[in-house]
């Protein structure tokens, strides 16, 4: 977040993936999505992500070049999340995911 802060982003969405380096043990919680909103959706789903305890690292096959391709030839979006399995569980994963607004 200091960097956001330093770059004076902390308004818009910017962030297309972290790492909290946890040194414990993570569970792996992946979402799919056929299609993407926009940039500025994803961002903000992957801030979102990144201020909920328990979540400790977002990676996601988006980039970029994503909304410049035809429809047809776009992948499927896929984010992989690693989370605390003593503060979250699978279930609270799925929930997670029926409110990203992506």
């Amino acid at each position: 977040m200091e960097i956001t802060l330093f770059l004076n982003i902390t308004k818009i969405p910017s962030i297309l993936s972290f790492d909290k380096y946890p040194k414990f043990k993570t569970s792996n919680y992946t979402i799919i999505r056929d299609d993407l909103c926009c940039e500025y959706c994803y961002k903000g789903a992957i801030e979102d992500l990144f201020e909920i305890e328990g979540i400790e690292t977002v990676k996601g096959n988006f980039n970029e070049d994503y909304l410049f391709k035809k429809y047809e030839e776009r992948e499927k979006i896929t984010i992989n999340i690693e989370y605390n399995p003593n503060l979250l569980k699978a279930e609270d994963m799925k929930q997670i995911e029926l409110k990203l607004n992506i």
